[in-house]
């Protein structure tokens, strides 16, 4: 009988696994660079120390309509963004720290708090909105245009559905999101986010 060598026997390195811990790798990191950049856009909105990270709404969701929205949205003391309902009915929710969402629903929608994706405009209140604006336009990847008021509009190349305005002296930054990529730059930089409250 003849001898068996001890290379023979070795078991062979499977490039199978080697090759999925490089898979599994890649992912990881392009997790990493996701996260990054969607802390790039919590820190332009959420990046004063007193604001509470964990609001739950104070107000709403509930469909309202203009002179409400009006009505409550004044009780919060800072400067809120909207654009005119254009015959969509208006959602508004007020969170616990101050943050105003008010969603565009088709005419006629009487199901608030609802999940589907519909145009919103965000008003995030904090200490120097324009500053911070300034700062995410001078970021790699970001377009801006000035105001007619002296103030910035912002997007990201990464972020097509998002768009932020913050004006001279305004004490909140305005978000418009909406589900058609590029519409809510559009929105904002031909006009149709206006000031609801000073």
């Amino acid at each position: 009988m003849s001898e068996v060598s001890q290379m023979d026997v070795a078991p062979r390195q499977d490039p199978g696994p080697q090759r999925r811990w490089k898979e599994a790798l890649a992912v990881i990191v392009g997790l990493g660079l996701a996260a990054i950049l969607g802390l790039g856009v919590w820190f332009l909105v959420r990046g004063d120390a007193s604001t509470d990270p964990v609001a739950t709404a104070s107000y709403g969701p509930v469909i309202v309509d203009e002179a409400t929205l009006r009505a409550e949205t004044a009780r919060v003391g800072h400067t809120v963004y909207w654009m005119p309902p254009e015959g969509r009915s208006l959602e508004l929710t007020i969170m616990s720290d101050g943050t105003v969402h008010v969603r565009y629903f088709p005419a006629g929608a009487d199901q608030p708090g609802s999940q589907t994706p519909e145009t919103t405009v965000s008003s995030w209140p904090m200490s120097d909105p324009l500053a911070r604006a300034q700062t995410s336009a001078a970021s790699e990847g970001a377009m801006s245009q000035e105001t007619a008021g002296g103030g910035l509009y912002v997007t990201g190349s990464d972020s097509p559905y998002n768009a932020y305005v913050a004006e001279p002296n305004a004490t909140a930054l305005g978000e418009v999101y909406d589900p058609t990529p590029g519409k809510a730059w559009r929105d904002l930089t031909g006009g149709k986010v206006t000031v609801l409250q000073p």
